[in-house]
């Protein structure tokens, strides 16, 4: 197994783009991790990606206040996205997370406590309401990307 990407992402800060918000993407798939990456840069945000859960909780504990939301895929190599979401929330229970899945129906529980569910593949038209959310949701803007 690779070893998680845990390294934000900072190309839209440099150029002032970033208003320093984060935003965490758990996904085994780097395709999918690069051009949602790519989407929420666009937006003014300061990416972190990881590929499993274990690196998705390892970046996340180590300062809950400062992420202003979460994609989490629902299949990853080593935890599923359900149990990832609930320890997000344990963390911090305002946190907007959505999941997205290839799966054509998770169950009710799988899906609790994130925002909305994302059917891969989705087009990044619906990923831009949901930027809103969190944008609106996050606390002040941390000016350095989370640890």
């Amino acid at each position: 197994m690779m070893e998680s990407d845990k390294t934000p992402s900072r190309a839209q800060a440099s150029n002032g783009a970033s208003d320093g918000r984060q935003l965490l993407i758990v996904e085994d798939e780097a395709v999918i991790r690069f051009v949602l990456r790519c989407e929420l840069e666009q937006h003014g945000f300061v990416v972190t990606e990881v590929e499993d859960g274990r690196g998705a909780l390892e970046a996340f504990s180590r300062d809950p206040s400062c992420w202003a939301g979460a994609f989490v895929d629902f299949l990853l190599p080593d935890i599923h996205g359900d149990e990832v979401i609930e320890q997000l929330l344990e963390l911090r229970p305002d946190l907007p997370v959505v999941l997205m899945t290839g799966d054509s129906d998770p169950s009710a529980d799988a899906t609790k406590g994130a925002l909305t569910v994302l059917r891969k593949p989705f087009p990044l038209e619906q990923v831009r309401p949901l930027l809103e959310v969190m944008r609106q949701t996050a606390q002040t803007p941390t000016q350095e990307p989370c640890s």
